[in-house]
């Protein structure tokens, strides 16, 4: 199965640097230039990690994050937020909404990779552990 990150950033560029990093990875990056175009694609699509800019027109990004920890399908897949500034406040803000990591660009290919990597692995623990609650494969 493939993962899909989906990335929500205004920014052509830094939604280009995602995919050119993980794309040949094997991972399927999906981009949206709004938060509504993102929680649109969320209402009937699945991702496994999703990136959001701090900064996007019409939503903050911080307001994004809120809506897709609202929703059930998504309340548990890894949240990335990046932004332009490092500041405290900003940090919180983010942690607030929902936020799982905040980092402020521009973001190193590697450590992009690293931590896309860890958010991945540990999507693919949950699932698993989910097939097997179904399947009541728990032992007690």
């Amino acid at each position: 199965m493939t993962e899909t990150v989906l990335v929500v950033d205004e920014d052509t560029i830094a939604s280009a640097l995602v995919r050119h990093v993980l794309s040949p990875r094997g991972i399927r990056v999906v981009e949206r230039r709004s938060g509504p175009a993102a929680l649109l694609w969320l209402e009937s699509h699945v991702a496994d990690l999703i990136v959001v800019d701090s900064s996007l027109p019409e939503v903050s990004g911080a307001a994004v994050c809120r809506q897709i920890r609202s929703m059930e399908h998504t309340r548990h897949v890894p949240l990335m937020m990046l932004a332009k500034r490092d500041r405290f406040a900003d940090r919180a803000e983010a942690q607030a909404a929902g936020a799982d990591l905040y980092l402020v660009k521009p973001v190193l290919a590697s450590r992009l990779i690293e931590i896309a990597d860890r958010f991945l692995l540990l999507r693919r623990f949950e699932a698993r552990g989910e097939r097997l609650a179904r399947a009541g494969g728990r032992r007690g």
